[in-house]
């Protein structure tokens, strides 16, 4: 399916999934978060984790069965790929469009991002540094990288249902 839009439902919390059936609707942006000016004036959102669970009120968002498999079989295939490369610090980007009418499926376009980043010797040292001085204030945010894709996965498992 590579290169073909999934349709999911609405993005909006507490949206009713619609059915496959009928056109497709032009999206239409939910203005929420921090924002950069565009080329046209207008704002654009930008969310961060947590406004992303601010926003969706601390609920996941709610994908159509087949798109949450479809997702969660790209994450893993990516995650997978990404550790046995050792690479961390990625994160998911994630654009909302929502429809303007009522009922109707939005649109959501996400991939991972700033995967460059390899775990090496100054990655490691931070990792050591850091649980040592914070032993008690939980996991260190540079980890290796097979426990980095366990976390991400984690995370997209209560952002995504």
């Amino acid at each position: 399916r590579q290169g073909k839009s999934r349709r999911v439902a609405s993005a909006l919390p507490d949206a009713k999934e619609e059915d496959e059936g009928g056109a497709e609707q032009p999206p239409a942006e939910q203005p929420v978060g921090s924002t950069d000016a565009s080329e046209e004036g207008s704002s654009k959102p930008v969310l961060w984790d947590q406004n992303f669970r601010e926003w969706t009120q601390g609920k996941p968002m709610c994908l159509a069965p087949l798109d949450l498999q479809y997702l969660q079989a790209g994450i893993a295939n990516d995650t997978l790929l990404l550790s046995n490369q050792s690479l961390v610090d990625y994160s998911l980007l994630l654009a909302v469009a929502c429809s303007p009418q009522a009922g109707h499926s939005g649109t959501l376009a996400l991939g991972i991002i700033d995967y460059l980043r390899p775990y090496t010797l100054d990655k490691r040292m931070e990792t050591v540094v850091k649980s040592a001085l914070h032993h008690n204030a939980g996991q260190p945010t540079i980890i290796e990288p097979v426990d980095y894709a366990r976390r991400f996965k984690g995370a997209m498992d209560t952002m995504f249902v």
